[in-house]
């Protein structure tokens, strides 16, 4: 069984140790981060629980709670390069789609995970950010 902070913590690990993952420069929740000067991509990664549901009844310390979340993967490249320039040090669609095969289709640290969406990007100032959404499951006992 596992719980937020270590589904939180399991995520997190993830992105950071993929070695497949261009980027070094993370941004995570409640921790003091500023966006590259030097032009370079960087993600924000979010945790957001969605529902929970108690799955089992019982004595306290043997009921099974199901916990809905979706990650969040904002990533952030700069604008005016073209969503999938091959030219661009990291295209926009190209590391979205390695943080959507991160999330997609897979299981680890108790968490459950499932189809991945990709959104299309917009501006957002000097970066033009697509966000990856992967929604999982995990079960905690209480």
């Amino acid at each position: 069984m596992t719980t937020t902070a270590q589904a939180r913590e399991a995520v997190v690990d993830r992105l950071i140790t993929a070695a497949v993952l261009p980027v070094t420069a993370i941004a995570l929740d409640n921790e003091a981060f500023e966006a590259p000067t030097d032009g370079s991509s960087w993600i924000r990664l979010v945790v957001r629980n969605t529902a929970s549901e108690q799955e089992t009844l019982g004595a306290p310390g043997q009921r099974k709670f199901e916990r809905r979340a979706v990650v969040f993967a904002q990533i952030f490249v700069p604008v005016d390069v073209g969503a999938n320039n091959p030219v661009a040090a990291i295209s926009a669609d190209g590391l979205a789609a390695t943080v959507r095969n991160l999330f997609e289709g897979v299981s680890f640290g108790g968490c459950n995970f499932y189809g991945s969406l990709i959104r299309e990007g917009r501006a957002d100032g000097r970066w033009w950010l697509v966000v990856v959404e992967a929604p999982f499951t995990y079960y905690e006992e209480k």
